[in-house]
């Protein structure tokens, strides 16, 4: 009884637990497209102190913002040297060097 028990309460606790959020976790990949979605409307974030309440109901959806990560091409990495991804999105490319601490 008592192992049964245990392994209940072990069981509930690891498959409660959180991801670990990692950089490797979050770094984009070469490939992977990202849909996000503009916002109209000024965001109010203006209440302050302990339980405050944030009221932004005016905002409404706006267009959608299509992001896309690629290898960067010979030409823009003799260009920006060090170059491992580029990312387009909004009329904007931004290029990124990643290693396994930084991006």
């Amino acid at each position: 009884m008592k192992t049964t028990l245990f392994v209940l309460i072990a069981s509930a606790a690891t498959f409660s637990a959180q991801t670990t959020i990692t950089k490797a976790f979050n770094d984009p990949v070469i490939g992977e497209t990202v849909n996000n979605v503009n916002v109209n409307g000024t965001v109010d974030n203006s209440a302050t102190g302990n339980n405050a309440t944030f009221s932004n109901t005016s905002l409404t959806q706006g267009s959608a913002s299509v992001t896309t990560y690629s290898a960067p091409t010979a030409s823009e990495i003799s260009t920006f040297p060090g170059t491992t991804i580029k990312m387009v999105g909004a009329g904007n490319t931004v290029y990124y060097k990643q290693t396994a601490a930084k991006l």
